[in-house]
């Protein structure tokens, strides 16, 4: 959506990426990143969220599975009053590396209380 090649999109680009479209009235910006986990920024801030270190069966549904389990969340802690863009990247990370660990898009995508238990090292080619 940025515009960019694919190899233009690199740590030292995340920032400006994301100010373009907080510049343009986008209130909180998601940027994944694949095995280098996530980017997120809004009013109240912005930081590198790192992927999962997992054992990565298939991919599919890896990204649709981050999408779904960051507005669940979204909307769970609207619904509360809050928002904590961070936790939501994070939880979305979560679901997508349990989604990853598995083959096929539908038996990978994880229930709420699976991404509550998850708990994985964070990968050291992310951070």
């Amino acid at each position: 959506m940025s515009g960019r090649d694919r190899d233009e999109v690199n740590q030292d680009s995340w920032l400006t990426i994301a100010h373009e479209f907080l510049d343009r009235g986008v209130k909180n910006v998601v940027i994944t990143l694949a095995a280098k986990g996530a980017f997120y920024a809004n009013a109240d801030g912005r930081a590198h969220c790192p992927a999962y270190d997992v054992v990565v069966k298939d991919t599919t549904g890896a990204g649709d599975t981050f999408t779904g389990a960051c507005s669940s969340d979204y909307l769970r802690q609207k619904a509360k009053g809050t928002w904590d863009i961070r936790s939501a990247v994070v939880r979305a990370n979560k679901a997508a590396a349990m989604t990853i660990m598995n083959v096929g898009a539908q038996d990978g995508i994880p229930w709420s209380d699976e991404i509550d238990r998850f708990d994985a090292p964070h990968s050291e080619a992310s951070i």
